[in-house]
């Protein structure tokens, strides 16, 4: 079954007839692997569509937690997939139902359960999945745009028996999850991981708007609220409007399912080499949807020392992958650009929020350095992060869940209370600065260390008796900051 564009520019598409779905049927009662069998589009809205006049953009201002599934390491697999959700070695699962613990779950779906859980029990409401089915390395470069049908069967019932499951349990205790989809821009075939023939998507041709729908269809049914396009940014008049088709919306027109797009879509320039030299996001496009940037390139590009690209947090949604990427080589040396790149830090992350980008960070569990072991500036954190440092910063920023360590202010994996320790000092001015304040809901970093809605003098004990625990001990004191303010 092919999907490619013929010399005289006809598509051919995956015909979906009454005998394969037929065969498919034998075949799975039978045990043999399942033919590929794509959803029927003779329903399937087409294009062009358009954005009704009276059509208001609400923005999602949560921040977001990714789970890698596909990591871009193909030592292991041809898929690049993370190592405990690739389904081809011992320990891993080998698709045979019930897995090493014997409890009729498989084993990725039993460890990607227990990531989901972490992340939602730390506070977080907006998950990502990115590329379940992997990514292919190809010359071409593009993320792989089919993630549901190239999924082995097992896998494809693993989400539609126990994820969907999952999501369900959350919005029957009444405090859902919205949990996301990230996944290629262009159309290819939908039973084939891989983008060598693939092609910009033009919705009003019925066999493209047709791929689109048999993606994206099927995590509908299970749940999934939000999919994200990579490398979308450069066709945005193209797929601001995909969010209109009635595919995607209920009657009432909002989204049945949100669509968000890599990365920012600008008006000008490429680098920042001056505060004048800021590229300058789209406004319609950030009028119409979502939008999110990884740190090296929104910091290479929307940054110039300390100015920034704001952002008006209540018409706009632009997210920041604090992944550890340095910032591209080929903008050049600046302040905000070492000559080797530069790798985010809390100061950054912190600055980026205040200028209202949306955080989003990356479960990574048990970090012991910051970053690749071979740069120049990584080092070894003085303890173990569990969740990772992305998702540790997103925390004292946003200001909920339980930290690991309440000494680490910056948030940098070094606890420095010494005598002019930068941690110490950090926290002793935000301290002073907001003791006994007004503020009915005083943050961590404004020195509420302990949680409990209070700037006062226990802040300062407890903050004292964790930096002692760790001069004399070597021991790392937790705190619980509560709740996030959009819980119920």
């Amino acid at each position: 079954m092919t999907f490619v564009d013929s010399l005289y520019g006809k598509r051919c598409l995956p015909v979906v007839s009454a005998a394969i779905i037929a065969t498919s049927a034998v075949q799975a009662q039978q045990g043999a692997p399942q033919l590929c069998v794509p959803l029927p589009c003779s329903r399937v809205a087409v294009g062009p569509f358009t954005i009704p006049a009276d059509w208001t953009f609400i923005p999602d201002r949560r921040p977001v937690g990714v789970v890698t599934l596909s990591n871009g390491s193909y030592e292991l697999n041809s898929e690049g997939m993370s190592s405990w959700w690739y389904a081809g070695g011992i320990p891993k699962d080998d698709g045979i139902q019930g897995g090493i613990a014997n409890n009729g779950v498989p084993d990725a779906f039993d460890e990607l359960l227990r990531r989901m859980n972490d992340l939602y029990n730390l506070g977080f409401r907006r998950i990502q999945l990115r590329l379940p089915a992997g990514n292919v390395s190809e010359a071409s470069g593009f993320a792989d745009s089919s993630q549901y049908w190239p999924m082995a069967a097992w896998r494809r019932d693993g989400f539609r028996d126990h994820v969907a499951t999952w999501i369900k349990s959350k919005a029957a205790i009444g405090d859902p999850v919205s949990l996301s989809i990230y996944a290629g821009y262009k159309v290819a075939d939908p039973c084939t991981l891989g983008m060598k023939e693939s092609f910009l998507p033009d919705f009003s041709r019925s066999g493209d708007v047709c791929v689109f729908y048999q993606n994206i269809k099927p995590w509908m049914d299970l749940g999934i609220t939000e999919y994200w396009f990579d490398n979308s940014s450069p066709y945005w008049p193209m797929y601001i409007t995909l969010q209109q088709s009635p595919d995607y919306l209920t009657r009432e027109g909002t989204p049945r399912i949100r669509f968000g797009g890599e990365a920012v879509p600008a008006t000008t320039g490429n680098c920042a080499t001056g505060p004048d030299k800021l590229k300058v996001p789209h406004p319609t496009a950030l009028a119409a949807g979502p939008w999110v940037a990884a740190y090296r390139f929104a910091r290479s590009r929307y940054t110039y020392d300390d100015a920034f690209v704001s952002f008006d947090p209540l018409t706009t949604e632009v997210g920041l992958m604090l992944n550890n990427l340095r910032t591209p080589a080929g903008c050049g040396p600046a302040p905000q650009n070492s000559p080797q790149g530069k790798l985010w830090d809390f100061a950054d992350a912190r600055k980026f929020h205040e200028n209202g980008w949306v955080l989003w960070g990356f479960l990574t569990y048990g970090a012991t350095t910051f970053g690749n072991p071979n740069d120049f500036d990584a080092y070894a954190f003085d303890y173990t992060m569990p969740n990772g440092r992305s998702i540790e910063a997103i925390q004292r920023i946003y200001d909920f869940g339980r930290i690991t360590a309440v000494a680490d202010f910056d948030c940098d994996g070094r606890i420095e209370v010494g005598i002019g320790g930068e941690d110490k000092a950090a926290f002793l001015e935000a301290w002073s600065a907001n003791l006994f304040t007004s503020d009915p809901h005083p943050t961590y970093l404004m020195g509420d260390i302990n949680g409990d809605d209070y700037v006062d003098f226990e802040d300062l004990q407890d903050f004292s008796a964790a930096a002692d625990n760790w001069q004399l001990w070597r021991i790392v004191d937790p705190a619980d900051l509560g709740v996030p303010h959009w819980r119920p």
